[in-house]
């Protein structure tokens, strides 16, 4: 942990600059600090699947698209329910999905960090989710 507190100190994070310097390398800053250009060079996920259990995905975002194959939201009950076009009930699985899988923006910066990966949704963080929703939702995606 102090290499990484130590790394953190060095590398000293200047918000006004972060911008300009992403649409320059065309990448966000994370994705730099993660050296995650370097990682494309031997993939960028493609027929990888990755399951995410959240709070559902507005699959027709832009930098999303062709990355969702499958949306299901699972109730409190356990039941799997096929829901089109998919949704998201509180914006936080879809930044997840971009954080993983998501192309480009409109202006051409690199947002995902594998952004030919296929995502798996399952919606169980939705109004009464209980363990018994994420079980399900795990149970799916990995059986």
């Amino acid at each position: 942990m102090v290499a990484l507190h130590d790394m953190a100190l060095k590398r000293r994070v200047r918000p006004t600059h972060i911008f300009v310097q992403e649409l320059k390398e065309g990448n966000t800053w994370g994705l730099q600090q993660l050296e995650i250009p370097q990682l494309w060079k031997t993939t960028q996920g493609a027929d990888i699947n990755v399951a995410v259990l959240d709070t559902g995905v507005y699959g027709e975002h832009p930098a999303l698209a062709k990355r969702v194959k499958e949306f299901v939201i699972i109730n409190p009950l356990g039941r799997r329910i096929k829901a089109s076009p998919s949704f998201d009930s509180g914006c936080h699985g879809t930044q997840v999905c971009g954080t993983i899988a998501a192309g480009k923006t409109a202006n051409g910066l690199n947002i995902g960090i594998a952004p030919e990966a296929n995502l798996l949704v399952a919606g169980v963080m939705l109004g009464n989710a209980n363990l018994r929703s994420i079980i399900e939702g795990i149970t799916r995606d990995v059986l």
